[in-house]
């Protein structure tokens, strides 16, 4: 089996959205404190939850056609879990609010971004740019030879 569990941060230091049926609100939630505000669900300190119903089996077969021969023939397959997508994930929630500054904005006449003034947060704005659902399943392969 390959690893099931998501990633962590030693002191919770993990950033998610803790978004309400329909978009309608969005709140912070963090790994320290992973009970969201909005909609009051409690999530792991990874913030995703594992996925522990993956099937990963793996079947490999040999033989040796003549005896005390070289010529062998082998075959097998094997289903494997995507599970690198959790690092990039876990990077991004790292990486933003209200452990880090982060801001997206676009120049507009209400809110002029110069080089001076180019991390002004202007109203509207929102501070964390990245979310994850909490309960991502993770793609798989198969490979076969």
């Amino acid at each position: 089996m390959g690893l099931r569990r998501s990633i962590t941060e030693l002191f919770g230091r993990l950033a998610n959205l803790d978004v309400s049926p329909g978009f309608t609100s969005v709140a912070p939630v963090v790994g320290n404190s992973p009970k969201g505000s909005v909609t009051g669900a409690t999530y792991p300190t990874s913030l995703v939850r594992p996925d522990k119903h993956g099937f990963e089996p793996r079947i490999g077969i040999s033989w040796r056609p003549i005896p005390a021969s070289t010529l062998v023939v082998n075959a097998g397959y094997g289903i494997y879990d995507d599970t690198s997508v959790y690092v990039s994930a876990a990077e991004s929630m790292a990486e933003q609010a209200p452990f880090a500054t982060s801001v997206s904005e676009a120049n507009s006449s209400a809110c002029k971004l110069t080089l001076a003034s180019g991390f002004a947060q202007c109203s509207g704005a929102a501070a964390d740019t990245f979310a994850i659902d909490p309960n991502l399943r993770v793609g798989y392969a198969q490979n076969w030879n």
